[in-house]
């Protein structure tokens, strides 16, 4: 890229955002945001604060055969289009469940402005691990614009094949099939976020505590004043007791001086 004479000092780039080209000012200040990326919402945000780009384009010096200008602008509107979501998306939520348990299938419908559609009438294709063939109609999720929903139990285990079907204004929609699993599930491996108020529930209910990042120091401390002791449960058979042995000499001593007072012994 030339030297360019009209740039816009945009300062700290906010939160989130990357800076994809810096430059140097006349003044010797470098890392000048020149190009900046940001990810918004679903979407992407491009800030290119050049006044004069189009010089580029127009600098006698570089030759008719290079392109690096027109590159430069497909390369960004690529970046910007790519990633685009389809008008109809299928999601599962939870890939994997124990047989038995439910499936939420959640469909998103869009509009050609991708705006979300609420008058759509949506069902869900479930393949089942058998072959059979389910079609579920998806219900409207009231205060989401374009969310449906449906929620169905499973009967076998092995990989479900879930894909959404849409009608609006006319217009027919397919989505990409999604996937869920069905069957042993290794809960270690699935659902592995923290759940501080099943914790602490735990930990009220059977007389223990809960800590955090935050009061994970006090931890020593409760453990040194601790006032819970250690139970330890032992069986012993009760012929191999001592006191056994000292009760059935002290009832043969009460005998025979019984006997001896009596003058029968």
């Amino acid at each position: 890229m030339p030297v360019l004479t009209s740039v816009n000092n945009i300062g700290r780039l906010k939160t989130g955002a990357t800076s994809l080209l810096q430059g140097v000012d006349t003044l010797g200040r470098g890392d000048q945001p020149v190009l900046a990326f940001h990810r918004f919402g679903r979407g992407k945000a491009v800030a290119l604060p050049v006044q004069d780009v189009w010089r580029w384009k127009m600098n006698p010096s570089l030759p008719p055969e290079d392109r690096r200008f027109e590159a430069f602008w497909r390369q960004l509107l690529r970046l910007l289009v790519s990633e685009v979501p389809d008008r109809l998306a299928m999601t599962v939520m939870g890939d994997q469940v124990a047989e038995g348990e439910s499936l939420t299938l959640i469909a998103e419908v869009r509009d050609e402005a991708f705006r979300g559609l609420s008058n759509a009438s949506v069902q869900a294709v479930v393949t089942t691990p058998s072959g059979a063939v389910d079609l579920l109609p998806m219900d409207w999720v009231v205060g989401s614009d374009g969310q449906y929903r449906v929620s169905f139990p499973t009967a076998e285990g092995g990989q479900y094949r879930i894909a959404a079907q849409a009608t609006a204004g006319g217009d027919t929609l397919s989505s990409e099939p999604a996937f869920a699993s069905v069957g042993d599930v290794g809960r270690e491996y699935f659902g592995a976020e923290a759940r501080p108020a099943l914790l602490r529930r735990i930990a009220e209910e059977t007389g223990g505590r809960f800590y955090t990042t935050e009061t994970v120091s006090d931890l020593p401390r409760d453990i040194v004043y601790t006032e819970r002791g250690i139970t330890r449960t032992e069986r012993l058979d009760l012929w191999d007791m001592p006191i056994v042995f000292v009760l059935i000499a002290g009832l043969l001593a009460a005998e025979w001086g019984l006997r001896r007072s009596r003058g029968l012994a």
